[in-house]
C-alpha cells in the first residue's frame, strides 16, 4: 500500500509542552526551498526542509499514502510531550457532514473555518509544541500537490484551516470516524500516523477513490507511525474502528490562500466577489461529493442484486 522513499525529520530531543526546540531553522522571515515563510514561528525554530521527493503510484489517484515520511523516533518523543497537553474539545456537527453529530475525541490547535469557528477554546500549548511538525507538514503537502498537480506548488500557497490531534479508543463513539469528506471549503488534507503507548488492534484508514470521478475503488491502509496520507478535496474516507488500545493521528486541513476582497468572473460572465465565488465553490463541491456517493451506492446495490440473482 505504501510508495516512495524515507524522508527523515530532524530530531528534537528537548521538546516540552511550553516550547519546541528543533535543531535547524532558516533565517526569520526567509522562505525555504519549498516556499515556506517561517517568520510566524518566532517562538520555535523550524525543522530543515524536506529533501526527498514524494513518489506517486503509477495510477494517478486523488489520494496518496506513503510510509516513513516522518521520523518515527522524533514522533515517539513528540507523543510523550503532547499527551499532557491533550484536552479534547466538543464540536457539534449539526449537518452530520462527518456522520457524527458530536465529536469530542480531538484536540484542536487551529480552527479557522468550520461549524465550531469561535466556539471552542483552542489549545495554544499543543500548537506551540507542534509548530515545527506542522511546518514540516506544510512542506510535504506542497511537495505532494506539486507532484499531483504537475505544477510547482509552494507551502505559502495554502493555509492551515484546521489542525488537530485525534485519539481513538475502543469505547463508545471513540472507536472511529465513519465515512465522510473533510468539508466543502477544504482544498486538501493530510493525516500523519503517530505512535502509541497502548498498542491497538483494528484502526487504519479506508479511502474510496478512482481515476474516474464517477467510479471508485476501496483502498484500505494501515497508517503506521511516520506514514502520511494525502487527500485531495472531496475524497471520501474513514478511520476504521479500533477494537482495543489507543490510536493517535495528526490531521491538517488546507485551503488555498485567496484574496477575498478580489473579484472573479464566473463561467457565465458574472463578476462576483471572491468570497461569493468560494462559497459557491464549496456548495458545488458538497453537491458533487454527494452525487459521487449516490452513484457508488447505486452501483454497489446493483452488484449485490446481481449476486442475489446468481444464488
Amino acid at each position: 500500500f505504501f510508495f516512495g522513499e524515507r524522508m527523515p525529520l530532524v530530531s528534537a530531543p528537548n521538546l516540552t509542552c511550553a516550547a519546541a526546540v528543533p535543531d535547524v531553522a532558516p533565517a526569520s522571515g526567509k522562505e525555504d526551498q519549498y516556499g515556506s515563510d517561517h517568520s510566524s514561528d518566532s517562538n520555535s525554530k523550524c525543522c530543515a526542509p524536506v529533501a526527498q521527493p514524494i513518489v506517486l503510484q503509477a495510477t494517478k489517484l486523488r489520494h496518496h499514502v506513503q510510509s516513513a515520511v516522518l521520523d518515527a523516533e522524533y514522533l515517539d518523543q513528540y507523543l510523550d510531550v503532547i499527551q499532557p497537553c491533550f484536552n479534547p474539545q466538543a464540536v457539534n456537527y449539526n449537518n452530520s457532514s462527518y456522520s457524527a453529530n458530536r465529536w469530542s475525541i480531538s484536540c484542536f490547535m487551529e480552527y479557522k473555518k468550520g461549524v465550531a469557528t469561535g466556539k471552542i477554546t483552542l489549545s495554544d500549548d499543543l500548537l506551540e509544541v507542534s509548530r515545527p511538525l506542522l511546518t514540516r507538514c506544510d512542506d510535504i503537502f506542497a511537495q505532494w500537490m506539486t507532484a499531483y498537480k504537475g505544477t510547482t506548488v509552494a507551502a505559502k500557497d495554502f493555509e492551515r484551516a484546521q489542525s488537530f490531534i485525534t485519539r481513538y479508543r475502543a469505547t463508545g463513539v471513540e472507536t472511529h470516524l465513519p465515512k465522510h469528506i473533510d468539508g466543502g471549503d477544504v482544498d486538501g488534507s493530510l493525516i500523519v500516523g503517530l505512535p502509541t503507548r497502548v498498542p491497538f488492534e483494528g484502526g487504519g484508514l479506508t479511502v474510496w477513490d478512482g481515476p474516474d470521478p464517477g467510479e471508485s475503488t476501496t483502498y484500505v491502509y494501515g497508517i503506521d507511525p511516520g506514514a502520511v496520507c494525502f487527500l485531495d478535496a472531496q475524497v471520501w474516507h474513514q478511520s476504521n474502528p479500533v477494537t482495543s488500545g489507543e490510536r493517535w493521528v495528526l490531521v491538517v486541513f488546507y485551503r488555498k490562500v485567496q484574496d477575498e476582497t478580489a473579484s472573479v468572473q464566473s463561467p457565465s460572465g458574472e463578476v462576483v466577489s471572491m468570497k461569493t465565488h468560494l462559497a459557491r465553490k464549496a456548495l458545488g463541491n458538497r453537491l458533487r461529493a454527494a452525487l459521487r456517493l449516490h452513484k457508488n451506492a447505486a452501483r454497489e446495490d446493483r452488484t449485490g442484486n446481481d449476486r442475489d440473482d446468481e444464488t
